[in-house]
Protein backbone atom coordinates (compact mmCIF):
# COMPACT_ATOMS: atom_id res chain seq x y z
CA UNK A 1 0.00 0.00 0.00
CA UNK A 2 1.02 3.47 -0.82
CA UNK A 3 2.12 5.65 2.15
CA UNK A 4 -0.65 8.65 0.68
CA UNK A 5 -4.41 8.17 1.49
CA UNK A 6 -6.92 9.92 -0.89
CA UNK A 7 -8.45 12.66 1.24
CA UNK A 8 -11.46 11.98 3.19
CA UNK A 9 -13.46 14.86 2.46
CA UNK A 10 -13.25 14.02 -1.33
CA UNK A 11 -15.78 11.46 -3.42
CA UNK A 12 -14.75 8.11 -3.39
CA UNK A 13 -16.43 7.17 -6.22
CA UNK A 14 -16.86 8.80 -9.57
CA UNK A 15 -19.95 11.32 -9.98
CA UNK A 16 -20.39 10.20 -13.68
CA UNK A 17 -19.38 7.12 -15.75
CA UNK A 18 -15.97 5.81 -15.20
CA UNK A 19 -14.26 3.08 -17.03
CA UNK A 20 -11.58 0.57 -16.43
CA UNK A 21 -10.35 -1.32 -19.30
CA UNK A 22 -8.81 -4.77 -18.58
CA UNK A 23 -4.96 -3.79 -19.29
CA UNK A 24 -3.14 -5.50 -22.53
CA UNK A 25 -0.33 -8.51 -21.79
CA UNK A 26 0.12 -9.81 -25.00
CA UNK A 27 2.27 -9.68 -27.41
CA UNK A 28 2.10 -10.75 -30.55
CA UNK A 29 4.70 -11.77 -32.94
CA UNK A 30 3.83 -12.04 -37.05
CA UNK A 31 4.45 -14.99 -38.63
CA UNK A 32 6.39 -16.33 -41.79
CA UNK A 33 2.86 -18.24 -42.59
CA UNK A 34 -0.12 -19.08 -40.60
CA UNK A 35 -1.55 -17.64 -37.49
CA UNK A 36 0.03 -14.86 -35.38
CA UNK A 37 1.84 -16.27 -32.06
CA UNK A 38 0.32 -14.87 -29.14
CA UNK A 39 2.08 -14.68 -25.32
CA UNK A 40 1.67 -13.13 -22.13
CA UNK A 41 4.07 -10.29 -21.93
CA UNK A 42 4.95 -11.04 -17.87
CA UNK A 43 3.29 -13.08 -15.43
CA UNK A 44 1.90 -10.44 -13.30
CA UNK A 45 -1.37 -8.86 -14.32
CA UNK A 46 -1.30 -5.76 -16.65
CA UNK A 47 -2.24 -2.35 -14.86
CA UNK A 48 -5.66 -0.89 -15.57
CA UNK A 49 -6.38 2.68 -16.09
CA UNK A 50 -9.40 4.09 -14.90
CA UNK A 51 -11.29 7.28 -16.07
CA UNK A 52 -13.87 9.09 -14.69
CA UNK A 53 -15.38 12.51 -13.76
CA UNK A 54 -15.55 13.10 -9.91
CA UNK A 55 -17.91 16.77 -9.00
CA UNK A 56 -16.47 18.88 -6.29
CA UNK A 57 -17.83 21.71 -4.23
CA UNK A 58 -15.40 24.80 -4.32
CA UNK A 59 -13.77 23.53 -1.17
CA UNK A 60 -12.83 19.93 -2.22
CA UNK A 61 -11.75 21.17 -5.12
CA UNK A 62 -9.51 23.10 -3.09
CA UNK A 63 -8.72 20.17 -0.95
CA UNK A 64 -7.82 18.33 -4.31
CA UNK A 65 -5.60 20.81 -5.84
CA UNK A 66 -3.35 20.80 -2.86
CA UNK A 67 -3.66 16.78 -3.02
CA UNK A 68 -2.59 16.66 -6.51
CA UNK A 69 0.20 19.51 -6.80
CA UNK A 70 1.93 19.31 -3.37
CA UNK A 71 0.75 15.40 -1.81
CA UNK A 72 1.61 13.96 -4.09
CA UNK A 73 4.53 15.96 -6.28
CA UNK A 74 2.24 17.11 -9.31
CA UNK A 75 0.97 13.24 -9.39
CA UNK A 76 4.60 11.55 -9.38
CA UNK A 77 3.21 9.37 -6.40
CA UNK A 78 1.28 6.83 -5.79
CA UNK A 79 -1.77 7.19 -3.15
CA UNK A 80 -4.45 4.72 -1.74
CA UNK A 81 -7.75 4.94 -3.72
CA UNK A 82 -11.18 2.78 -3.59
CA UNK A 83 -11.24 0.32 -6.15
CA UNK A 84 -15.30 1.19 -8.08
CA UNK A 85 -15.21 -2.93 -9.13
CA UNK A 86 -14.77 -4.34 -5.73
CA UNK A 87 -14.28 -1.65 -3.05
CA UNK A 88 -10.98 -2.26 -1.95
CA UNK A 89 -7.92 -0.15 -1.44
CA UNK A 90 -5.34 -0.54 -4.28
CA UNK A 91 -1.92 1.99 -5.38
CA UNK A 92 -3.27 3.93 -7.88
CA UNK A 93 -0.97 7.19 -9.52
CA UNK A 94 -2.06 9.77 -11.75
CA UNK A 95 -1.77 8.53 -15.41
CA UNK A 96 -1.78 12.28 -16.70
CA UNK A 97 -2.89 15.50 -15.12
CA UNK A 98 -6.41 15.97 -14.32
CA UNK A 99 -8.75 18.09 -16.63
CA UNK A 100 -10.87 20.62 -14.38
CA UNK A 101 -14.03 22.06 -15.87
CA UNK A 102 -15.91 24.89 -14.23
CA UNK A 103 -19.39 24.29 -14.65
CA UNK A 104 -20.74 27.05 -12.24
CA UNK A 105 -19.63 29.50 -9.35
CA UNK A 106 -19.17 26.66 -6.77
CA UNK A 107 -19.08 23.46 -8.51
CA UNK A 108 -16.14 21.86 -10.64
CA UNK A 109 -15.98 18.72 -12.70
CA UNK A 110 -12.98 16.88 -12.92
CA UNK A 111 -11.54 14.43 -14.89
CA UNK A 112 -9.11 12.18 -13.70
CA UNK A 113 -6.96 9.17 -15.73
CA UNK A 114 -5.07 6.94 -12.72
CA UNK A 115 -3.19 3.75 -12.75
CA UNK A 116 -3.55 1.19 -11.33
CA UNK A 117 -1.05 -0.92 -10.33
CA UNK A 118 -2.25 -4.83 -9.91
Amino acid sequence: MAAIAWPGSLPVYPRYGWQQPFGNNTIVTQTDSGPKKRRRRYSAAAPRVFTGQFVFTKAQFATFDTFYETTTKGGSLAFDFTDPVDDTTKDYAFEAPPTVVETHEDVFVVSVQLERAI
